[in-house]
């Protein structure tokens, strides 16, 4: 009975059926599938791999996809190193605002002691 399954139109306007015994898609015409497109299911695994290797990307100890061996742990270590300079880059900027905010404010705090100095309140 399995055997007398119908094809499942995947696109009718193309004449695209779908064998639901094996999975193959393929052209048909009046019920059979003349064209097999394995090309087509070819580059379909390799999206699946390339979705596969996204969602594993997501764990920072897996290895990438087609890197060499012994690369367990790459997107650890990138993490930490970008975390690193950015860190470093944040922490520059911060230094030398408030450096500029302390230059100014001992320049303030002279001219006063200066200028209390002068008036003879010091």
């Amino acid at each position: 009975m399995a055997d007398m399954l119908p094809y499942v139109q995947v696109v009718p306007e193309m004449d695209m059926a779908l064998d639901p015994l094996n999975g193959v898609i393929g052209g048909a015409v009046a019920g059979g599938v003349l064209v097999s497109l394995d090309d087509v299911n070819e580059q379909i695994s390799r999206v699946e791999d390339a979705a596969e290797e996204l969602m594993q990307s997501l764990n920072p100890y897996s290895a990438p996809l087609g890197s060499f061996a012994g690369r367990e742990g790459a997107y650890a270590t990138a993490g930490k190193w970008t975390n690193i300079v950015y860190g470093f880059i944040i922490g520059l900027i911060i230094s030398f605002a408030l450096i500029t905010v302390f230059n100014n404010v001992i320049a303030i705090l002279t001219s006063l002691i200066a200028v209390f100095t002068n008036l003879g309140v010091i």
